[in-house]
């Protein structure tokens, strides 16, 4: 099997159980969004922990959103592999960071929504979110959660940031797992390595991925021989010198 490793076992306790919103607001509704081309062991543990952590209102949500070659899977595609990593609660929403597709089925002066991001969203020289103030002073819609709790706003005002765990997952034959790792692996993946790589085996998930991401191990495979082909001719043009 894909191994975990420790820092994705830090994750686990890495973030405390969260703390009920005061008087405004009482329900929190976790939204863990994002591309899914396709859902890993990754993203599933990612989502598990976040649903431990907070209850059962907590979604992945994603988009029909098809752009290649990146982005080569429609959103009934990505249903059919999140739900074969066991997962039933996810829903298409035309925008991933406003999923007012959920958002609209819940209390709108009593539910508080939390997105769950990644950390790179949140924090370095560009980051997706910025909670600054806006030029007229007013604050943005989005706000970090951990600095509000006991001042939660419900999502018709505000909606609130958290850097979701962070899961490291080694691809079979070595490799950290992200997503375009995991597309040129299964493109080429028999059924054992398709099992180490997903956690799962699902016959019609197997031959749905490998044809969508076929292109991309064709390309990878290219890569491989051309680099093999200079390695060769390094060597030969060694062995000449040396004559």
């Amino acid at each position: 099997m894909a191994s975990v490793t420790q820092k994705s076992k830090r994750a686990r306790t890495g973030m405390s159980a969260p703390k009920s919103a005061k008087n405004k607001s009482e329900n929190l509704v976790i939204l863990y969004p994002g591309r899914f081309q396709p859902m890993g062991q990754h993203h599933a543990t990612t989502y598990r922990l976040l649903q431990s952590m907070f209850g059962d209102d907590t979604y992945i949500v994603t988009s029909n959103k098809v752009d290649l070659p990146k982005s080569p899977l429609n959103f009934e595609e990505k249903q059919m592999v999140i739900n074969a990593h066991g997962i039933d609660k996810v829903v298409q929403v035309k925008n991933p960071y406003g999923a007012r597709e959920i958002l609209n089925k819940y209390d709108p002066e009593t539910t508080v929504a939390v997105y769950a991001v990644g950390k790179k969203d949140m924090e370095g020289p560009k980051p997706r979110f910025n909670f600054k103030p806006k030029k007229d002073g007013s604050p943005q819609y989005y706000q970090r959660y951990d600095e509000n709790i006991g001042n939660l706003e419900p999502y018709t005002k505000h909606a609130y940031m958290i850097v979701a765990p962070h899961v490291e997952i080694t691809l079979p034959g070595g490799g950290e797992m992200s997503g375009t790792s995991l597309r040129e692996l299964l493109a080429t993946a028999d059924e054992e390595t398709f099992k180490m790589a997903m956690g799962f085996f699902d016959q019609g998930v197997y031959e749905m991925l490998k044809e969508k991401f076929s292109p991309l191990g064709s390309r990878r495979m290219k890569k491989n021989k051309k680099k093999r082909t200079k390695k060769k001719k390094k060597k030969k043009n060694k062995t000449i010198r040396r004559w």
